[in-house]
């Protein structure tokens, strides 16, 4: 009787442990930059995948007032693509007329807004949703700051 617990509390205890080898091989996501609370909170981070990285891009979308909605994109590239997406971001600033661009399974479409740019993202399968986006705050979201 006495080995048979033994037995079971062995067994037990060492599937225990197995589970502990596998979460410590979970990429965890690296934050890139976080952009100022007011204009939206943006967040970006990403996640090593071979040669290319999983870009995940989170916002509260400022169409409500009253309720935080936050929304986040994805999308797979490489550094050369991120920085094509900062340029674009930047070159909106000194744009008057309204600019748009496909990044992953979204696009996006910003308008100059006083000195910041309003940035649209909508998305296939749900509601679109915005934010504003200040020049420093930018830089800060892309880690160039």
């Amino acid at each position: 009787m006495k080995s048979t617990l033994f037995l079971f509390v062995f067994l037990f205890a060492m599937s225990s442990f197995g589970q502990v080898s596998e979460a410590n091989n979970l990429d965890t996501p690296h934050t890139i930059g976080v952009g100022h609370h007011l204009s939206g909170y943006p967040i970006l981070k990403y996640v090593a995948e071979g040669d290319m990285k999983r870009y995940t891009f989170i916002y509260k979308n400022q169409e409500y007032v009253r309720g935080d909605d936050i929304k986040f994109f994805v999308f797979l590239s490489s550094d050369a693509e991120l920085d094509t997406f900062y340029d674009f971001l930047v070159d909106s600033f000194n744009q008057t007329e309204a600019r748009e661009m496909k990044i992953g399974d979204v696009t996006i479409f910003t308008e100059k807004e006083h000195l910041s740019i309003k940035i649209t993202v909508k998305h296939p399968d749900q509601a679109s949703g915005w934010f504003l986006l200040k020049g420093k705050s930018l830089d800060k979201l892309f880690g160039k700051a």
